[in-house]
């Protein structure tokens, strides 16, 4: 305590002495605020700069038609290095990994081939668009677009970016930037010290064909980091039972193609119903045939579909056969799917792929998708609707229960 009451004194007598010291102290001015070129040049610098840059977006939208809201969210993880061209995007279904001058995209889960792009620069937005050509603009938006020096960036330097008072309750050490890109309005929080972006939203409004109003929002929350080192796992993808592909209709046709399914063990189903919200785990059920039907409300032949469904279930009870049928809704609002469900009458369980990860390991992408699981095997898939596909799935029972045919429809 001594030594501090007398460095105390020691500087009270400084400036005792040397009064001109705190009149300069007190008439040092601030730093001047930056203008709104400066700080565009500084975010646009910001990731010109950066050589490794690790993300992980989590990205909630909300999409409302006519007053009725659906909610969704998409995480993306991405890995980039600019001294060793080496870039890693993940989404949800596929997983893109560039190294060595060349450039893989696979579907999640892994199907039976890749994309292969060999003798390319992996962090050219012109290839990275061919591997992935459905990464939509709003993915590269802001950070990645910024990064890779894509014309997406251009909105930064647009005569509409501005400084923006819509969020009052910033930290200091943030500032919010408002701008237009095409049809969106974007807001973006900065970290006034760095330059980086750590928040996004973007706003559309438009209508839909039977002039409805349709408002969409995304809201953005960036994590990022400036890792030393890579962990190993960061930039592989495992190919080993995976065949090369030269186009992306090949990739998707493959991985979307339920065929290679038929046959192998049914993967896990482990999901809450909509009724109840119970837990049903068709591995417990102890049902000889199990039967799972993929749909969504806005689906026609879906629709079209439920009834016969419906009517196949009711011939199963009534012959007291040993066949379970669960329908599968994807990824969709509970009020949505209960409003159709109470409007149809529907009697069948209904389970909800929150996050279509069982949808993806049954490969329903393209929907109505029937499968007929027989004693944990995936014995037959059905896709889309038909009048008679009804006697299909009845022969399939009838072959897997050994039932006589002529068992009354």
């Amino acid at each position: 305590m001594r030594i501090k009451f007398q460095s105390s004194y020691v500087l009270l007598a400084m400036l005792m002495l040397c009064p001109a010291a705190l009149v300069h102290a007190q008439q040092t001015p601030q730093a001047e605020p930056l203008s709104i070129s400066q700080w565009q040049q500084k975010i646009i610098d910001t990731y010109k700069d950066l050589d490794r840059y690790k993300v992980h977006k989590t990205i909630k939208i909300t999409q409302t038609i006519d007053a009725v809201s659906q909610h969704d969210q998409v995480d993306l993880d991405i890995a980039l290095d600019r001294t060793n061209k080496q870039i890693m995007v993940q989404a949800d279904r596929l997983r893109m990994v560039g190294k060595d001058k060349i450039l893989r995209t696979q579907m999640v889960p892994a199907s039976t081939s890749h994309l292969h792009m060999d003798n390319v620069d992996p962090l050219d937005p012109a290839t990275i668009q061919k591997a992935w050509p459905m990464f939509p603009v709003w993915l590269w938006v802001p950070d990645l677009s910024l990064y890779l020096g894509t014309e997406v960036q251009l909105y930064i330097k647009s005569d509409d970016f501005k400084f923006s008072t819509r969020d009052t309750k910033l930290p200091a050490s943030q500032i919010e930037f408002e701008t237009q890109l095409g049809g969106l309005k974007m807001y973006l929080t900065v970290i006034k010290e760095t330059g980086m972006i750590q928040k996004v939203l973007l706003l559309a409004k438009n209508q839909t064909p039977e002039g409805k109003p349709v408002t969409t929002e995304m809201d953005y929350d960036i994590k990022f980091s400036q890792p030393e080192s890579w962990d190993a796992k960061t930039f592989a993808m495992d190919v080993t039972n995976s065949k090369p592909v030269q186009t992306v209709s090949q990739m998707i046709e493959d991985a979307q193609s339920p065929k290679a399914l038929q046959g192998i063990d049914a993967p896990p189903v482990v999901l809450k119903t909509l009724k109840d919200n119970k837990t049903v785990d068709i591995a417990k059920l102890g049902s000889k045939v199990i039967v799972l039907d993929f749909w969504a409300t806005w689906c026609g032949p879906c629709r079209r579909a439920m009834p016969e469904l419906i009517e196949f279930d009711q011939w199963a009870k009534e012959n007291k056969l040993d066949v379970a049928v669960y329908t599968v809704n994807i990824e969709e609002e509970k009020q949505l799917v209960q409003q159709f469900v109470d409007q149809q009458n529907m009697t069948l369980p209904v389970l909800m792929d929150t996050d279509s990860k069982v949808t993806a390991a049954y490969r329903a992408y393209s929907i109505p998708q029937t499968v007929f699981i027989v004693d944990g095997k995936i014995q037959r898939i059905f896709q889309g609707f038909s009048p008679r596909v009804a006697d299909e799935w009845r022969n399939v029972v009838n072959d897997a229960l050994g039932v006589d045919p002529s068992t009354k429809p």
